[in-house]
């Protein structure tokens, strides 16, 4: 829905899920494997569950041609990503291993008893699940991980960000808080996109039984569905807005919010599909707007403050700031941690082709006769004219 025009502090990409994902490698292959990290071998077959895991995600589908020539600029930066992941991997694995860091059953089962909650019951995160390509059992591998990576992380050092420290912070970046005029809004999404309806109609339609006509047809029907569907959320959101959240949680397909109660929190015009904003900035505070139809669908949008252009008071931004700064020390201290590990690790790459220095020499080497042969072709082409 946002147009990606602007970065809020809360997009923080935390590098903590670059540096510890997944850790529990597979390790079935037998041998000295491609690379040993303390002599604890990675084999190839480690490689391949990542580089599938990678691969399937729908960004990077296209470009599965360029993979089967190994020396190609996309294998190769392919290669040493999922290399140097490996590397990282073993290494905080090791780490936990020696602090005995583990996430027990009942440290998973409170987890996912509150994620639930938040996304508001198990169908909403089933549908999550889906929507995002995530097996029940790597979202179980996942949440043990992202325990154990808080352990570690509290093992390390105990995060303490202090309102001085915040109130700092804002008093060296206010240049970040001068904000054009916001709105804060939250939204209930009946997910409505007649491209995907159609494709998944064609898609259950095994034996090509129906026409365009009545592929139309069955379009307009589910369109017709989901509208109504959003018009009847609306009604209950009016009759009682203390229950929107609560509705958002339990109707909404921007799974996103949803686990906030449908809350966006503050945007500015621009950074929202046209048809959106203009329904919120038209918007009083704690008045729910008509169904409002988008790409993505039917909304139901309730504006729950504004803020005028200009900067915003240490209050207003108070919260954001200390959520920025306690991600920003988590991947302080993971990233000291494992620059510190690394630097005492015997990392050996039994099999050259995963070695940084080979792949980085291999890269260049392609790179030139790519350009070489670039050259070439445009003296071709002014020969031809």
């Amino acid at each position: 829905m946002t147009n990606n025009k602007g970065v809020n502090m809360k997009s923080l990409k935390v590098a903590l899920v670059a540096l510890a994902t997944s850790v529990a490698l597979v390790g079935c292959s037998g041998g000295e494997g491609i690379i040993t990290v303390n002599d604890k071998p990675i084999y190839k077959s480690d490689y391949k569950k990542i580089e599938k895991q990678i691969m399937t995600q729908p960004q990077f589908a296209f470009m599965a041609d360029q993979l089967k020539d190994p020396n190609s600029v996309f294998s190769l930066i392919m290669k040493d990503k999922i290399s140097n992941e490996l590397v990282i991997k073993e290494i905080i694995a090791q780490e936990m291993d020696k602090r005995e860091i583990k996430a027990t059953d009942e440290d998973v089962k409170k987890y996912e008893a509150e994620l639930t909650e938040k996304i508001g019951g198990k169908d909403k995160l089933a549908q999550f699940l889906k929507e995002n390509g995530v097996s029940r059992k790597q979202f179980e591998s996942d949440m043990m991980e992202e325990i154990k990576i808080g352990k570690l992380v509290e093992s390390v050092e105990k995060i303490n960000i202090t309102t001085e420290d915040c109130k700092k912070y804002y008093n060296a970046n206010k240049k970040q808080f001068n904000y054009p005029d916001r709105v804060r809004a939250s939204h209930i999404l009946i997910e409505a996109n007649t491209d995907k309806i159609r494709q998944d109609i064609i898609n259950q339609d095994k034996f090509g039984k129906l026409d365009a006509a009545a592929i139309e047809a069955k379009v307009k029907e589910k369109m017709d569905a989901q509208k109504k569907l959003a018009e009847d959320v609306r009604a209950k959101a009016v009759q009682n807005q203390a229950d929107f959240a609560k509705l958002a949680k339990q109707y909404s397909t921007d799974t996103m919010s949803a686990v906030r109660g449908g809350d966006l929190g503050f945007f500015a015009k621009e950074h929202m599909v046209p048809e959106f904003s203009e329904a919120a900035f038209a918007l009083k505070i704690n008045t729910v707007s008509a169904v409002v139809k988008t790409s993505y669908g039917y909304h139901i949008i309730i504006v729950t403050d504004r803020a005028r252009a200009g900067i915003q008071p240490f209050e207003k931004v108070k919260d954001e700031i200390e959520a920025y700064l306690i991600q920003a020390k988590k991947v302080e201290i993971m990233q000291k941690l494992f620059e510190g590990l690394k630097a005492n690790a015997k990392v050996v790459y039994n099999d050259k082709q995963y070695d940084p220095s080979v792949i980085n020499a291999q890269m260049q080497k392609t790179l030139s006769e790519q350009a070489k042969a670039q050259k070439e072709n445009l003296k071709k082409e002014e020969a031809k004219k």
